[in-house]
């Protein structure tokens, strides 16, 4: 009996996690065909920008599908016995925090596939997307339960594709050339989202999580504009974010369970310092500077 319910269980998380993630497919393959009018933004000269802002209707497409991607995450919670056993349970509140990796990922999902140079790439790019996305589902919900079996093996899996989501949005912005404000908006908002997955472990209730998320996600924003004048290579410049986005949100992390400690500051100081080393080594465009 009890294996024939963990069976059923097993067989409702994969419709659901398909389900999602086919959605989501949809959209970003509309995203190649339909063509929404952008939103232009005008007025901007007071805060020094003279041209106004476009948002393109491949950002609109590409937030449709993190949000689509984000509530497909909490419709999945609900199926985990946890959610059955305590439905009222102070815990569910903070349910918000399971939206960050899946909104984050489906948004990025749409924002990559049309920089695919040929149909066949494209149609792999949609092929990887949805893997990479179902497996993220399937990882978040086996994280649900701290103690719960297989839950270290589905947190190693959400850390490498939350950093992986990480290093590809700064190589896109860096790649398109966009640095500007739209450009610094996207990386603190997809950021702050992926920075909410990694420090909802760190604390069980979600305004702290969120919180530190925010001063991470605005961090990395005003970085990216101050980036864009260094001119730095792609690849430099997508590392030179990621170092700073994994040293804020360990130092959040750190913070939120009372282990910030000089030690492990000058741990991270010697670690950046290696790190800002060997890019001055390798890089002519960072030693040039």
């Amino acid at each position: 009996m009890g294996r024939t319910m963990v069976q059923d269980e097993l067989a409702q998380v994969q419709g659901r996690i398909s389900v999602v993630t086919w959605a989501v497919a949809l959209v970003a393959v509309a995203s190649l065909f339909l063509r929404l009018p952008p939103l232009v933004v005008p007025e901007l000269s007071r805060f020094g920008l003279p041209d106004p802002l476009v948002i393109p209707s491949t950002i609109w497409m590409a937030l449709v599908a993190g949000v689509l991607a984000g509530s497909g995450a909490e419709g999945l919670l609900r199926l985990h016995p946890r959610w059955r056993r305590q439905p009222s349970r102070r815990h569910w509140r903070s349910r918000w925090v399971y939206w960050a990796l899946p909104t984050a990922l489906g948004t990025l999902w749409v924002l990559l596939v049309p920089l695919s140079p040929s149909r066949l790439w494209t149609l792999a790019g949609i092929l990887a997307g949805a893997g990479v996305l179902g497996l993220s589902l399937y990882a978040l919900y086996g994280t649900v339960e701290p103690h719960g079996v297989g839950f270290r093996r589905n947190r190693i899996v959400l850390n490498v594709l939350t950093y992986g989501a990480v290093l590809a949005l700064f190589l896109l912005v860096y790649r398109t050339g966009g640095r500007g404000l739209l450009s610094g908006g996207l990386i603190a908002l997809i950021g702050g989202l992926l920075a909410v997955e990694l420090l909802r472990m760190a604390a069980t209730e979600a305004a702290p999580i969120f919180t530190h998320a925010a001063l991470v996600g605005l961090l990395l924003g005003e970085m990216t504009w101050a980036l864009s004048y260094w001119g730095l290579s792609d690849l430099t410049g997508g590392l030179v974010l990621l170092l700073a986005f994994y040293l804020t949100v360990t130092v959040a992390q750190q913070g939120l369970q009372g282990r910030l400690t000089r030690r492990v500051l000058v741990e991270l100081g010697v670690f950046s310092l290696l790190i800002l080393f060997l890019l001055w080594f390798f890089d002519p465009t960072f030693s040039a500077r």
